[in-house]
């Protein structure tokens, strides 16, 4: 379908399959694997106390392997995400 050429948005968009498959990937590969976050006030999070300047570790890596979240946390399954709506499937792969 595209050859040689680089692909225009539209080409893109004709290929829900091949978008899917890297959807997949950056979910069980992500960049960066690992996010640091600094609290800047007190919070509270999941019961625990955060002090202000605390540094958070936030494993992306392993949210994407979440079976709460994710039904097949092993598996690329792109096919999985045919059914969701764009804005749904992309927020699953939300780091910031």
């Amino acid at each position: 379908m595209i050859g040689d050429s680089i692909p225009s948005m539209e080409q893109v968009r004709a290929l829900p399959y091949t978008t899917r498959v890297i959807s997949e990937a950056m979910r069980l590969y992500p960049q960066p694997p690992v996010l640091i976050r600094r609290a800047l006030e007190e919070d509270n999070l999941a019961g625990y106390t955060v002090a202000p300047g605390s540094d958070l570790f936030i494993s992306v890596w392993n949210l994407h392997r979440c079976s709460q979240h994710i039904l097949s946390t092993a598996l690329i399954a792109p096919l999985a995400m045919l059914s969701c709506d764009r804005a749904a499937s992309l927020a699953m792969f939300t780091t910031s």
